[in-house]
């Protein structure tokens, strides 16, 4: 594509106060029943600072599994990688239309949306970078771009999912604020972990600065081999990680499998791929868990 692309430098977002420690934060107990707010639609951003554990497999995954279940759903790419257009095959001519455009130069959703079995999909590029340029020149909205464009969506969605870039700055913080509620994925491996320990820090900031509304609904993990002691460890670590942030850590676990890729390299949803049966019946699992646990109405249920 021959667009002249902007990059910058991606902007961290520190803490409040001077520390970026852990003794910032002020460890709460996370209670067993929280009351969620019933939302419509439900925009859920899925987020970790640390590439790698699968976000975007997940972002995907949840969406057609909310699909099957007949919700309507919107699954954005709000990542410059583009990886759930690579999933999906889309192939982006010059003139296509992409998130990029919608949040940047007003063009119409539905100029955007791409129609797939279980969701529709607004695919991303590396063009995307362009919205930290716009971020330095019309700073007053820098944060809301997102937000500002969901406004303008016409057909209602049940879900709205947001596939976020795994690295702090602009881009994340829009996805945070047009979000009304945020699922963490994350590998058992310490750099996992600290990935959503600075997550928890920026989701934090955007709530006192940008999106009070923000909840946390969870975290959970991905690639998980029960075999393994990291796996054992990194959750002990992560049941008291969850309680300083207040974050719930989900009960619900993934697991790896080359059949994901083979998957992804078909253009093919897990659901839709019989190879990757367990893959998706723990995502399936999770969504039922979510549900459960009252974060989502099912369908059918009075909406507000």
């Amino acid at each position: 594509r021959q667009r002249q692309m902007c990059i910058r430098d991606s902007v961290t977002i520190h803490p409040s106060g001077t520390d970026r420690k852990d003794q910032s934060m002020v460890a709460t107990k996370v209670p067993k029943r929280r009351v969620f707010k019933i939302r419509n639609p439900y925009v859920l951003a899925v987020a970790n600072q640390k590439g790698g554990v699968a976000k975007t497999t997940s972002s995907g995954c949840l969406a057609a599994e909310l699909g099957r279940r007949g919700n309507s759903v919107l699954l954005i790419d709000f990542d410059p990688q583009g990886n759930l257009g690579l999933w999906y095959d889309v192939d982006l001519a010059d003139d296509d239309k992409t998130i990029r455009e919608v949040v940047l130069d007003n063009v119409a959703w539905e100029d955007a949306i791409i129609e797939r079995p279980h969701f529709d999909l607004v695919p991303s590029d590396e063009y995307l970078v362009d919205v930290e340029v716009h971020a330095m020149t019309r700073p007053a909205i820098s944060n809301f771009f997102l937000a500002n464009a969901l406004k303008r969506l016409k057909k209602r969605y049940d879900f709205v999912i947001i596939d976020c870039p795994p690295s702090p700055g602009v881009m994340t913080v829009n996805a945070l604020a047009a979000a009304n509620q945020v699922i963490v994925p994350m590998a058992p491996s310490k750099f996992s972990e600290e990935g959503v320990k600075k997550l928890g820090e920026i989701i934090s900031q955007v709530k006192d600065r940008a999106n009070s509304d923000l909840e946390e609904i969870g975290v959970f993990f991905t690639k998980v081999d029960t075999r393994t002691a990291i796996s054992k460890t990194t959750r002990e670590n992560m049941e008291k990680t969850s309680a300083i942030l207040g974050i719930p850590l989900l009960e619900t676990t993934i697991r790896p499998s080359v059949k994901v890729d083979e998957a992804q390299g078909e253009g093919m949803d897990l659901i839709d791929y019989p190879a990757a049966e367990k893959q998706a019946q723990d995502y399936e699992n999770l969504v039922s868990e979510l549900y459960d646990m009252g974060v989502w109405r099912k369908r059918g249920q009075k909406n507000g």
